[in-house]
């Protein structure tokens, strides 16, 4: 049970932390980047903002194979 309890107390501390982090009505374009499944394969995943909503997102992965990386890319 104190487990549970300390697990929560935790969780709630980091959702408090994180909370500041994303302001209202922020706008702009952000570009993450991570090795893909192979090493040395970067994936590149941009996210578009207006006024605080999310208005397109684009993923890539030109070194990836087409028929394994293709259908994610695509949702």
């Amino acid at each position: 049970m104190l487990k549970k309890l300390l697990s929560l107390l935790m969780c709630l501390a980091l959702l408090t932390g994180v909370s500041g982090v994303w302001a209202e009505g922020a706008s702009g374009t952000f570009t993450g980047e991570a090795e893909g499944f192979k090493a040395g394969e970067m994936v590149t995943v941009t996210v578009t903002l207006v006024d605080g909503v999310i208005t397109e997102v684009t993923a890539q992965a030109p070194e990836d194979t087409p028929e394994i990386a293709g259908p994610a890319l695509e949702e």
